[in-house]
């Protein structure tokens, strides 16, 4: 047995809590004023013993507009009134807020070194609001890495006329010891893309890049270029100023870091960054101070045309300011993830469909299909079945329908089993009323979803068409038939577009959908049966292949077993995950874990059809069933030589009633990638 494989067996199969890392600070929404638009509210962040980056707020508002962050060296107390030694550190778009309900606000990583730092929050075009405290009240909220001291508030910025006692209704959302410090912008640079070059003095991952607002103008978005050792590692274009890469970067690797605001128009030449005049900066890297030295890049890479071959551009190391890109880092983490594979077996369908798409693909035209109702329920499905002429059965209808259309026809003489009459789409299906809508494009998943019981044909017609033909029914006392008598395409222009289809509902239960001639022309065709209500996907049927046999179709549609993933392989937490779907006269359930996929796609072999093993039996934990679903958890020893390994889960579950010839039916699997967060 592996060490990695003794190491996740040594922890014991059930639940634990585990309490998250600390990256918020709430002070409280319970707000009781309210301030206009333009105000400022006035608070001290008391950063302890090591550094955070600030990536985020909520914050009370009513409307849309623009929050500003004002921050200062040292304490608020004394300085509300004056400009003097404040600064702006970032601008927020905000649209839609509603008031008291805390609004998130994404900022450019904002570094704050152990000590007190001042802040005002402005709020321009909408209201914010706040929390009167009474004297002696709560104006404190703190953790062991910061503490919010609250606060006053004003009607205009550095106004002389301060309320005090005001609590700043936030949350704050930071990340302990993680931010690159920066020298003082000395200017805005346009025309190229700029950032700086630094060797990793340890392995930790690139968490967040943000861009200073100062270079900011309207329509622009923020674009960054990562390298590592050379190669591109991440380029992002078009997005609202701050992007979460986690970026995996090694000791030793030389790591190249660009950002610039972009209108993104081709041809380079519209890029803007903030510089600053250096050509070199100390600054902490993942806590180890660090040379940064300038790099640029002679183009804008927000350009949609940019390429790394040097067709729009190349790299210039050094010889240059560098631009400011704010970088924040993290301890070398792996990101949980999962990943389904395979698919549960089991499944008793009670639909089918087909779906040709491109519409050229219609194999049916000339034939039909026979739905023949079951004693116990359900429907046989066949090749037989044959276009009955118009006004064969009784004096037809024309149907007064509009292009994706839908009437419903009361049955006089004509009946079928549990319906009243019939709703015909235009789009080549009728339903049990009130109908399964208009819709014009063909999808299994709504096919299989539908409300009510359907047969379909289902492709985009348009019987309005003058040259064209319509949608007629005719009934009796055996049979109501609806026939598409060479109705055309939407959009078609010729008789090529007709088509001719026909569904043929008999008093006995029995269905024939068939068809004339197609066209082949227009969107895709959807053919089938679904009895109302969600039903399972096992793919699309091929019918033309079906011959002389027959389709047997449920009463009563049983799902596949399936396995789910309730949350992410955290190391130190439990993953937890949950069976459903379990097979009625279920005994014995079997937990596997596993580190490999055996890739086993088809178990008839031994007696199991349509079942496959996903995850390789290395760990098993038998229980007994008692439901329809089932929980498992599999606690992860928090060790960081685990990240990145894979673990794969599935459930087996035996019945005493008949599944298969080997008794027990499997889910699919679930792959989990082992991670810190």
């Amino acid at each position: 047995m592996s060490r990695i494989l003794r190491t996740l067996v040594a922890a014991v199969l059930l639940f634990v809590a585990a309490a998250p890392a600390q990256t918020t600070l709430q002070t409280t929404f319970t707000h009781n004023t309210i301030a206009l638009p333009g105000s400022a509210i006035y608070f001290d962040l008391d950063v302890q013993a090591t550094p955070i980056t600030l990536v985020g707020l909520d914050l009370n508002l009513g409307g849309s507009g623009t929050v500003e962050i004002y921050t200062r060296a040292g304490t608020r107390v004394g300085n509300q009134t004056s400009a003097a030694g404040w600064s702006l550190a970032t601008t927020a778009a905000v649209v839609g807020a509603v008031a008291g309900q805390p609004h998130h606000v994404d900022l450019t990583p904002l570094v704050f070194a152990p000590g007190v730092h001042g802040i005002a929050v402005r709020a321009t075009g909408m209201s914010q609001y706040m929390t009167i405290v009474p004297s002696g009240g709560i104006l404190s909220y703190g953790n062991p890495e910061l503490t919010v001291h609250c606060g006053e508030s004003a009607l205009s910025l550095f106004s002389p006329l301060l309320v005090s006692d005001r609590v700043v209704n936030a949350r704050l959302f930071y990340l302990p010891g993680a931010g690159l410090t920066l020298p003082p912008a000395a200017g805005v640079f346009a025309g190229a893309s700029r950032g700086y070059r630094f060797t990793a003095p340890s392995d930790f991952n690139i968490s967040r890049l943000g861009l200073p607002p100062a270079a900011f103008v309207n329509g622009c978005t923020a674009s960054y270029l990562v390298r590592i050792n050379g190669v591109v590692a991440w380029r992002s274009i078009g997005n609202a100023g701050v992007v979460t890469p986690q970026l995996r970067v090694g000791a030793g690797d030389v790591v190249d870091v660009l950002g610039n605001w972009t209108t993104s128009t081709p041809g380079g030449g519209s890029a803007r960054n903030t510089t600053a005049a250096q050509n070199s900066f100390q600054s902490l890297v993942a806590g180890t101070l660090t040379n940064l030295s300038a790099v640029g890049w002679s183009w804008d890479i927000g350009d949609p045309a940019w390429t790394t071959t040097g067709a729009t551009g190349t790299l210039q190391v050094g010889g240059s300011p560098f631009g400011l890109v704010w970088m924040t880092t993290e301890p070398c983490t792996e990101l949980a993830a999962t990943t389904v594979l395979g698919h549960g077996c089991g499944v008793v369908p009670g639909s089918c469909y087909q779906l040709f798409q491109p519409s050229s693909t219609f194999d049916l035209a000339n034939s039909a299909l026979t739905l023949q109702p079951q004693p116990g329920g359900g429907y046989s499905v066949s090749r037989l079945g044959a276009l009955l002429p118009v006004g064969a059965t009784g004096t037809p209808t024309v149907l007064n329908l509009n292009d994706d259309g839908v009437v419903t026809v009361a049955f006089t003489t004509g009946s079928f089993p549990g319906w009243s009459g019939v709703s015909v789409c235009s789009n080549g299906f009728v339903s049990r009323p009130s109908g399964n809508g208009s819709a014009y494009s063909p999808s299994a998943t709504a096919m299989l979803n539908a409300t009510e019981p359907a047969f379909w044909s289902w492709h985009d017609y348009d019987p309005t068409v003058s040259q064209g033909g319509r949608v007629k029914v005719e009934q009796n006392v055996g049979i109501t038939v609806v026939t598409w008598d060479g109705v055309w395409d939407f959009g078609g222009s010729t008789t090529a577009n007709a088509n001719t289809l026909q569904f043929q509902l008999y008093a006995n239960g029995t269905v024939t959908i068939a068809w004339g001639s197609i066209s082949g022309l227009g969107n895709a065709h959807l053919v089938g049966y679904s009895p109302g209500g969600p039903s399972p996907d096992l793919g699309s049927t091929d019918f033309s292949a079906l011959g002389g046999s027959t389709l047997p179709l449920a009463a009563t549609e049983i799902w596949p077993l399936t396995l789910a993933a309730v949350n992410r392989p955290v190391l130190g937490t439990p993953w937890n995950l949950i069976a459903t779907n379990l097979p009625a006269g279920g005994t014995i359930g079997i937990d596997v874990f596993g580190l490999s996929d055996p890739a086993v796609a088809e178990l008839a072999a031994i007696g199991m059809p349509g079942c496959n093993l996903r995850a390789s039996l290395d760990v098993l934990s038998a229980w007994v069933v008692t439901g329809s679903s089932h929980p498992a958890s599999f606690l992860l020893p928090n060790q960081t030589s685990l990240r990145g390994v894979e673990l794969l889960a599935t459930t087996i579950v035996f019945s005493s009633q008949p599944v298969n010839a080997f008794g027990a039916v499997t889910s699919n699997a679930v792959r989990g990638h082992l991670g810190d967060h």
